[in-house]
């Protein structure tokens, strides 16, 4: 789908000074830029253009971020491959297990419209790029496991919180944790380069000079006209996984867990399930201390 009505796409009137973004990591605030820029034409002369427009989309919420994980994705997670920039710039809470409460992470925000020149993105990536959590719990003394993942795509339901928004209060017992284990995923964004186009007046050869060999005489530089056009930047980055509070979300999860009093109390059993095999924290626990 083209934006830009019938403009033709063209290549090498423009440049971009990167084509990679620094790595970040999910989370974690971090700015970057590019400068786009027109480029020289044979004889060294920039192109006879105009840069009039640039920017990363032109609607918001075509599915035009390609996404590419690394290492670790779960084969039982269809996360999404293309998404949006609108996806991306939402907002989405987080547990803030220091202050028993939530945070808010930004998004990003990307370069809008823009003329020549700097073309900023800064922000903080959220969840949605790590999209394959898993929890399993034991509920209303029942033996079948619950479970409950993230949402897998890039939509409005991608940018809730699984931790805030879609467990229960409390259960009887936690029997799975997975963090996303996928290390790292790589965005491709597309810039998009408008300019009006320019001519540029034959310059005709010098008078021819007898004391001038043949071979060194000035031939003089041919003229030519660019249309209007549009050009299309192809940039990526790549983005790491955060597993610092996995241990804390852990242990978050467990205090859920009904006690042998809150067990009999609403139950009125005597026990707890007889066939439950208890969490074990402490692997769990060197497991996430040792992801990075």
């Amino acid at each position: 789908m083209s934006y830009h009505g019938n403009l033709p796409l063209t290549t090498g009137y423009t440049l971009v000074d990167k084509n990679v973004l620094n790595t970040v990591r999910m989370h974690d605030s971090w700015s970057d830029s590019i400068v786009v820029s027109v480029a020289t034409d044979s004889n060294g002369r920039p192109y006879p253009i105009t840069i009039t427009e640039c920017r990363v989309e032109f609607d918001n919420e075509a599915r035009t971020v390609l996404r590419a994980p690394g290492s670790g994705q779960p084969g039982d997670c269809k996360a999404w491959k293309e998404g949006s920039v609108k996806i991306l710039s939402k907002e989405m809470k987080i547990l803030d297990l220091e202050n028993d409460s939530t945070k808010v992470i930004d998004g990003i925000t990307y370069p809008l419209i823009n003329s020549a020149g700097t073309m900023t993105f800064s922000g903080q990536y959220t969840k949605v790029l790590f999209p394959c959590d898993r929890i399993g719990y034991l509920d209303d003394f029942k033996s079948d496991e619950n479970v409950v993942t993230s949402h897998p795509y890039a939509d409005e339901q991608g940018t809730e919180s699984l931790y805030i928004e879609k467990l229960p209060s409390e259960w009887d017992h936690l029997t799975e944790f997975r963090p996303d284990p996928t290390h790292d995923c790589t965005l491709t964004y597309h810039i998009h380069v408008i300019y009006t186009g320019g001519s540029y007046a034959t310059i005709p050869p010098t008078a021819d000079d007898p004391n001038t060999p043949e071979d060194e005489t000035d031939p003089g530089i041919p003229g030519y006209t660019i249309p209007n056009g549009y050009e299309i930047h192809t940039i990526t980055q790549k983005v790491l996984n955060n597993h610092d509070d996995n241990i804390k979300i852990m242990r978050h999860l467990l205090s859920k867990e009904r006690g042998q009093d809150a067990m009999q109390e609403k139950y009125k059993y005597s026990n707890t399930h007889s066939d439950y095999e208890q969490y074990d924290t402490e692997l769990a626990s060197k497991q996430y201390a040792s992801s990075d």
